[in-house]
């Protein structure tokens, strides 16, 4: 399965994921929509609830650029 496919089961089965990004570690999420920015970028739209963030502020919500999520794991 691709990272869209991957992404779609997470958030109809209401699965939280776990995902590097940017090559930082970790990441604990709750996907909640896909959809293509204004840029044309294919994007997702999570809840993070906890992991590696630049900004701290966790649990929030966050936007993550496709081409940027590596080792995507769903959680059971």
């Amino acid at each position: 399965m691709n990272t869209q496919d991957i992404l779609v089961e997470a958030i109809n089965s209401r699965q939280l994921v776990n995902f590097s990004y940017e090559n930082q570690p970790i990441r604990r999420a709750a996907p909640h929509a896909i959809y293509i920015s204004t840029a044309d970028n294919k994007n997702l739209d999570a809840y993070q609830y906890d992991g590696y963030s630049k900004s701290g502020n966790l649990p929030d919500w966050r936007n993550f650029l496709f081409e940027k999520i590596e080792n995507l794991e769903v959680l059971n």
